[in-house]
């Protein structure tokens, strides 16, 4: 019998991924601007709204509670489609944000999308894109042997080229999200495409018509609404600017099921927005001190600053509807919101779920959304941020409302501010650049303060729920920390230490007791201490503006390296560029009483100390510390569990995946004299960026991983603990941490795995535990381990030396840095459940392990044993396990892998069952024919047969071996079954009945009437007929059994049932449900 699940509530603790790739803004390159890495372009924010939700289920792992409350499921045939609202925000609110159409922190997980991130150019791009470009070069493939001696073969053009970006090798990313799935996605130049994880799906179409992906069950999801993006990109002062013009996004635009009978439709409306709000890209460059002349007396380059500018004009689509043939939901949005300035300004009101008789629909309920804006007053529209205030369900007179409160949202800045930290979260410093402090260990350079503030960063997250039954539920954050950065220990025991501190020597003649002609001598040994080095000096005499004293700097070997001219009387300063480590020697000499003088050497020293232990850091981004669940009556009933990142007391579980670098160098050549003019040399330039020359690695969506995580429940853990660790260690990304800063190699499908969950009692003592064993399949030779191949190039010195137009000579100087993309396809091997003892520690287990098609994607078999040491084996078959009959090569043509054709099961090497589930056409569908099966070491025996289906693919005729035929009347647009009849055939049932009647009923009396004309017709007959009937929400409102007697099931306005009644109307049972009315009553 087919039912709807019933009604959810509350809330549900859900976990889920940004976009994994941190997206750098677009960098030009410049004149000095040979460091930084390709430039990552965004699709709209609206597309990447779409593509939140990661396939591995994110948990503890990432420390970030995402909040999830279901809204509504979508009900047609075979297919469903979840509709829910989704907090992702706990993270912490990245201060460019312009958060989602529901509010900040919010998303709507509704539809899907497969959003691209174009990386250096599109790869459709003629010639220079990666397609092309990779194709012309021969860029190895994932199956190619010694793929490196692809280096060998290109030629300096080539490498010039992609340095200069007229080659693009890099391919670029797409992000695909729909229905709970998601994966990774991209290309190789050949056009093969690959899922990571890995997926047995099928895709079609192309990137110009539209998209459509066949999952593993045959379900269709078409992506057909196309997003085009255009990128006006433009350094100043510096180039002339460029653009392009690429898909960014398609939308998903219809679901089709298996038997292509049923589908949902989405529709949208054309959307196109600006986006200019963004901060731009700064580099600043300036040349290193104590660099030579040119052999033409050239100077080394001044200091040059840019910034890069990417605007970015977006045609994209707003969800307006979701059609399908028993119901329709509507999403009310308006282009009203007051904290964008030019960019996608809609915002959902509320959505609206519809059931359909026939062609008419009746509204059932509405979500309606309330937000407020944080900051409301300002009158700069960047400074404001909408948040979600709270949303009610409306359902005939009743309403349920779940409300949120917020940390200080007010406190954010703009979304235009440079108060960010390295992560792009708000730190509260008074940052007028993202260029932060650096040193390139000779001088300090000023700038941005990037380091992360715990309490400005905790801004805006989500505080509380109220619950419609007046309870609460509270959070506590604090900031992520991290014992170990990429793999390696950042911890420390005590330790002898130093820090730099401001030190001086002076050489002086000044005082009046020292004799007439005195000479003052100091030796400084100048310690490798970074910093700037400065002298102060003062020189006078009964003619001050010619005194007879002098002040100068020697050598270890008594070489002058400085001397000062006249100070006029006056103290001055002025830098100096000494070699740090060596020796030298501070003179002061006058001649006469009258004469005075006097030298001081600037510079920094150690100053060393005993310095604590280093246990942990801080990173950005939050991490729940604590959630509190407040009953709505008495908060001596409080529920209160606490979260531990900790390996022991000390020690953090934390992995930080990459430290921000914000600087580089690059060179710029000078010539001298001849034709061409010979290369004279290179000046080095320090080039300071406000973007990460690294981008900055995600796992899971968060910059922090932890390894494990215990959670206590209770203030004290007095009722108990959960310890869980994950994959973590060992799956590090690889490459790109310098010049010339390719992409990362991600392993971050193999992280975040659960390995174990322990549960222990008050006392710690261990009650249960669940064991998981992995195959990570990440060494060469694993099942679908494929990558695609990227590469990026470096023209670190430059020349004007060519031959054919090809570069040449020792004077330019190339770097080339090769990268994968990995397909991984991570397993669970197997799962050992136990069960312990508290008073002796004994444990019972039962382990179950796993064998896998590694084509298909499906389990084959699975083995269990438990205590008493004898295998329990159950084998799977698929339709590709039968090629060569037409069902099932066409089952595999649809791609319908997943469906279990044959299961048997052995204990100790006997089989005990088996079945066989045989499919056929119907009407050019496929169906099930027949299920054969025996409980024992036989042969199978049939035990029912599906005789008959109608138009939309529900059953309607089956029958057991044997026995009597069960026939089955489809209503409501044929989504629910409404009369099932025993002991008749389905021609002679149909034929008492108006279909127009059952699809679209008036009411419940409506079917029971229609269905009284088969019970009427078959009195006095062995058979007996059961009428069922349906809420708009799918559940059955009365049952009406063979001897004619109804039971009421009542419901209200949102779907909880009320009462139960019987064939009297009398109450058989009374369902009350309390929301709040007070939360001190």
């Amino acid at each position: 019998m087919l039912r709807l699940p019933q009604h959810i509530k509350g809330w549900a603790m859900l976990f889920m991924l940004l976009i994994p790739y941190h997206l750098l803004l677009a960098q030009s390159s410049t004149t000095f601007d040979l460091t930084s890495p390709a430039a990552i372009y965004e699709p709209s924010k609206k597309a990447t709204e779409m593509v939140r939700v990661a396939d591995i289920p994110v948990s503890y792992y990432t420390g970030k509670p995402n909040i999830s409350f279901p809204l509504y499921e979508i009900k047609c045939g075979s297919l469903s489609h979840k509709i829910s609202l989704n907090y992702s925000g706990s993270g912490g609110i990245p201060v460019e944000s312009q958060g989602s159409w529901a509010g900040t922190g919010f998303d709507i997980a509704v539809g899907g999308a497969i959003v691209r991130t174009p990386v250096g150019r599109p790869d459709e791009m003629t010639t220079m894109g990666y397609n092309d470009a990779a194709g012309s070069t021969g860029l190895p493939l994932w199956s190619t042997a010694n793929p490196t001696f692809w280096l060998n073969t290109l030629s300096t053009c080539d490498k010039k080229n992609m340095g200069d970006d007229r080659l693009d090798m890099i391919p670029d990313m797409y992000y695909v999200h729909f229905d709970g799935q998601s994966a990774k996605m991209f290309f190789d130049r050949t056009g093969a495409v690959f899922f990571t994880p890995y997926k047995p799906w099928k895709l079609t179409g192309s990137m110009t018509t539209g998209f459509a992906i066949t999952i593993e069950n045959g379900t269709k999801y078409e992506f057909l609404d196309i997003e085009t993006s255009t990128y006006d990109v433009e350094t100043l002062p510096g180039d002339d600017g460029s653009n392009f013009t690429c898909k960014t996004a398609w939308f998903l635009s219809r679901i089709v099921s298996p038997n292509r009978k049923d589908t949902l439709k989405f529709n949208y409306t054309a959307a196109s927005f600006d986006n200019f709000d963004d901060l731009p890209s700064e580099t600043k460059y300036t040349a290193v001190p104590d660099q030579p002349v040119g052999c033409l007396n050239q100077q080394p380059p001044s200091d040059n600053a840019t910034k890069t500018y990417n605007h970015q004009t977006s045609n994209s689509f707003t969800l307006t509807s979701i059609v399908y043939r028993s119901g329709k939901v509507e999403f009310n949005s308006i282009n009203d919101r007051a904290d964008i300035n030019t960019g996608d300004k809609a915002r959902l009101k509320e959505i609206s779920f519809y059931s359909a008789a026939g062609q008419s629909y009746t509204l059932i309920k509405k979500i309606k959304l309330n937000q407020f804006y944080a900051n409301a007053a300002a009158t700069d529209v960047l400074k404001k941020r909408l948040f979600l205030s709270n949303f009610v369900e409306l359902g005939g007179t009743d309403s349920l409302q779940t409300s949120f409160s917020y940390i200080n949202p007010d406190g954010l800045p703009g979304k235009n501010s440079y108060s960010q930290d390295h992560w792009g979260y708000y730190n509260g410093a008074f940052n007028s650049s993202l260029i932060p402090v650096l040193t390139d260990g000779f001088i300090d350079y000023a700038g941005a303060n990037r380091e992360l503030d715990s309490a400005a960063m905790q801004c805006g997250l989500l505080s509380s729920i109220i619950h419609p039954t007046g309870g609460v539920t509270t959070f506590e954050y604090e900031p992520n920390a991290y014992s170990f950065l990429k793999g390696a220990t950042i911890y420390r025991a005590q330790h002898y230490d130093s820090s730099a501190v401001n030190a001086t020597a002076t050489a002086t003649t000044m005082s009046g007791s020292l004799p007439s002609i005195y000479r003052d001598t100091v030796m400084v040994n100048l310690p490798k201490v970074p910093g700037v080095l400065s002298v102060t000096y003062f020189l006078t005499g009964i003619i001050p503006t010619d005194p007879q004293a002098t002040v100068e700097i020697y050598d270890g070997s008594f070489n002058l390296v400085w001397a000062a001219g006249n100070s006029n009387g006056t103290t001055r300063t002025q830098n100096i560029s000494l070699n740090k480590g060596a020796t030298y020697y501070l003179v002061a000499e006058r001649v006469g009483l009258n004469e005075k003088c006097f030298i001081t050497l600037n510079y920094r020293n150690w100053n060393y100390f005993t310095a604590p232990a280093l246990y942990s850091k801080l990173a950005g981004g939050n991490r729940l510390k604590r959630v509190t669940t407040f009953d709505g009556f008495n908060h001596a009933n409080d529920e209160v569990v606490r979260f531990k990142y900790q390996l022991n007391d000390s020690i953090s579980s934390g992995y930080l995946l990459d430290e921000a670098k914000y600087a580089g160098y690059s060179y710029v050549p000078y010539y001298c004299t001849g034709t061409p003019a010979a290369k004279g040399g290179d000046w080095m330039m320090y080039n300071r960026y406000g973007n990460s020359l690294v981008a900055l690695g995600r796992t899971q969506g968060s910059p922090i991983g932890y390894s494990r995580v215990v959670a206590q429940y209770g203030e004290n853990a007095e009722n108990g603990t959960e310890e869980f660790t994950y994959t973590l260690p060992g799956f590090m990304d690889t490459g790109g941490s310098g010049y010339p800063y390719i992409p990362r190699t991600s392993y971050d499908e193999l992280r975040g795995l659960q390995i174990a969950k322990r549960v222990y009692d008050s006392n710690g003592r261990l009650l249960k535990s669940s064991i998981n064993e992995w195959n990570y399949n990440h060494i060469a030779g694993s099942p679908n381990l494929r990558w695609v191949w990227g590469a990026k190039c470096g023209v670190q010195r430059v020349s004007n030396t060519f031959d054919g137009g090809c570069p040449t000579g020792p004077d330019w100087s190339f770097n080339i840095g090769m990268y994968k993309t990995f397909q991984f396809w991570p397993t669970l091997k197997s799962t050992t459940d136990s069960l312990f003892d508290v008073s002796t520690g004994a444990g019972l287990g039962i382990k179950i392990s796993y064998s896998y098609d590694s084509v298909n994607a499906q389990i084959t078999q699975k083995d269990v044993i438990g205590s008493d040491n004898i295998i329990e084996s159950t084998t799977y078959s698929y339709p590709a396990n039968f090629t060569g009959t037409a069902i099932y090569d066409t089952m595999v043509a649809r791609n319908m892998l997943s469906e279990v054709i044959e299961q048997r099961i052995t204990k100790g090497g006997i089989q005990i069952y088996k079945e066989k589930n045989n499919f056929s056409f119907y009407n050019g569908m496929i169906a099930p024919l027949s299920k054969e099966l025996i409980r024992a070491d036989q042969p199978l025996e049939n035990r029912i047969s599906f005789s008959a289906y109608d138009s939309r693919g529900n059953l309607t005729e089956q029958g057991k071996s044997n026995d009597l035929r069960e026939v089955y009347l489809w209503g409501y647009n044929g989504e629910y079954p409404v009369a099932k009849i025993i002991g008749a055939s389905y021609s002679t049932v149909s034929s008492l009945v108006i279909p127009a009647n059952l699809d679209a009923p008036a009411d419940d009396q409506a079917i029971r009437t229609e269905i009284t004309k088969v019970r009427n017709a078959l009195a006095g007959k062995s058979a007996q007929v059961i009428t069922l009937t349906y809420s708009p929400y799918g559940k059955i409102t009365s049952e009406t059994n063979a001897a004619g007697l109804t039971t009421f099931y009542t419901f209200d306005g949102l779907g909880r049932q009320t009462s139960v009644r019987d064939h009297n109307g009398m109450i058989i049972k009374l369902f009350d449900h309390k929301i709040a009315a007070g939360i001190n009553q």
